[in-house]
């Protein structure tokens, strides 16, 4: 009996004990974090026992705020440009850097704000102030549907890296000196074992500060950036080639068409899809002409990691949706002649696209060629065209 109680003794106190929650990171999106920058922001945190460490920005840092707390350690931020003088149309990521300057381990909540049209955390609440002090327009966010939190931890005297891109917040502006700023408030606790996402802790207010001075335009200037960043934009590292993949992004310049061909014809599936989101905006020949190679994609032509066999003619076929949704933003008078070319796909979905844009463009004879719908294979489609016909 002696022995029996103490076995259930001994296994009454190991139940007691919670294993280490793991570490749920966010989601692959527009702005998201991770231990090393793989997304369009990227969160990291350095020699801490949840997160790799990252690099810091070699640039002098910029002013912060500190913020003490006997149970959650002494925290500052600083904000630090990647670059601090641009020309006009180019954009600028910013590394923000979160101090603990305690010997304790913190804990921490990020994320769940960032499922959102932008894909950016909309806590760091970035503003950006012309000299006289007056606040540029923050381009909203909406809708935000939450996103996946999770609870990194920074070692004492060590720090947690996340690079926000200015794009993502405001219009870059024209000429003169601008301070950005962050103001965001953290929930914090001293580290533990068990699982964590904020329900309580400590909330520290940190606000980070940095200027950036833009130039008056140069065409040979802008040229030299677009032409590093199509350099970038091919790079095996993946912080600086997801980075340069951004920045080319917020450019409208038609210099930035040639780096998206090149994309294209390397038929790699992320490439292939990133350069039709970016091509979507621009009225030009070679835009259109880099579209139309996506058209007729099939699962032989793609080439790298997802060009396995099973895997193949489904991500050609999304492809092409993405290619005929291209073709219906694009402002470029060729677009919709070139969709209404793949009326007849293969992919139910690239059909109901050619639909909308009928439906929506109301091209000359878009009533017969919607009637033509009616008799789709897809269920779905022949709904739908039924739908617009009743509107006509």
């Amino acid at each position: 009996m002696d022995s029996t109680r103490t076995l259930l003794l001994c296994l009454a106190l190991l139940a007691s004990c919670s294993a280490p929650a793991p570490q749920t990171m966010g989601p692959s999106s527009t702005e998201a974090s991770s231990t090393k920058a793989s997304s369009t922001e990227a969160s990291s945190t350095k020699a801490s026992s949840t997160e790799a460490s990252s690099t810091e920005a070699s640039s002098t840092e910029a002013s912060s705020t500190k913020a003490s707390s006997p149970r959650a350690g002494r925290l500052r931020a600083t904000l630090t440009p990647h670059k601090r003088e641009l020309v006009v149309g180019e954009p600028v990521h910013l590394t923000y850097t979160l101090f603990n300057d305690s010997e304790a381990h913190v804990q921490f909540v990020e994320g769940g704000n960032q499922r959102n049209r932008l894909g950016r955390f909309d806590d760091y609440a970035v503003r950006v102030l012309r000299s006289d002090g007056s606040a540029l327009e923050v381009i909203s966010s909406e809708p935000n549907f939450g996103g996946i939190s999770f609870s990194p931890t920074i070692a004492g005297g060590q720090s947690f890296v996340h690079e926000l891109f200015l794009p993502l917040w405001v219009a870059m502006p024209g000429v003169g000196t601008y301070t950005v700023r962050s103001e965001r408030t953290f929930i914090t606790r001293l580290a533990a074992q068990e699982r964590w996402h904020g329900e309580t802790g400590e909330k520290t207010t940190l606000v980070a500060e940095a200027q950036i001075t833009i130039i008056a335009a140069n065409n040979k200037a802008l040229g030299e950036v677009i032409a590093g960043l199509g350099r970038a934009m091919f790079k095996k590292e993946s912080a600086s080639r997801t980075q340069a993949w951004q920045s080319m992004g917020a450019i409208a310049d038609p210099r930035v068409i040639p780096h998206y061909r090149r994309a294209m014809e390397s038929m790699q599936y992320e490439m292939v899809s990133s350069a039709l989101n970016a091509l979507a905006t621009f009225d030009d020949d070679s835009a259109l002409a880099t579209i139309a190679m996506a058209t007729k994609l099939d699962g032989s032509k793609l080439v790298g990691e997802f060009a396995r066999p099973e895997l193949a003619e489904t991500l050609a076929s999304n492809l092409r949706v993405h290619a005929a949704q291209t073709l219906s933003a694009s402002p470029h008078s060729g677009a919709m002649p070139l969709l209404l070319k793949m009326a007849k796909d293969a992919n139910p979905g690239v059909r109901l696209t050619v639909l909308h844009a009928l439906a929506s463009k109301r091209p000359t004879d878009a009533k017969r060629q919607i009637t033509a719908f009616t008799r789709d294979g897809s269920k779905m489609v022949r709904d739908e065209a039924t739908r617009y016909l009743a509107e006509f």
